[in-house]
């Protein structure tokens, strides 16, 4: 990331490693920032993994967020995440 500081997939693969350890609040920074730095076609992806994490860090009100925005965006996604939010 010192290379690139301002690569949207550096961010949003940082992120995704986050995820993975649970480290929820390090991945909802980077996804975050991701997001500021793109609204390219894989936005969805990272809205959907921010709502993932929101849900991990016990922010169901922000996943809630994330997922009006993918009824927008991506009815598939947001079809998944709302399963998610189900759990």
């Amino acid at each position: 990331m010192t290379k690139y500081p301002e690569s949207y997939m550096g961010h949003f693969g940082l992120g995704e490693v986050y995820l993975s350890q649970e480290k929820f609040q390090e991945a909802i920074s980077e996804f975050e920032r991701a997001i500021k730095l793109s609204e390219g076609p894989g936005i969805s992806n990272t809205h959907y993994y921010l709502g993932v994490a929101f849900l991990g860090s016990g922010d169901r009100q922000s996943a809630r967020k994330e997922y009006e925005i993918l009824k927008k965006r991506n009815p598939e996604l947001a079809e998944r995440l709302g399963g998610e939010m189900k759990k």
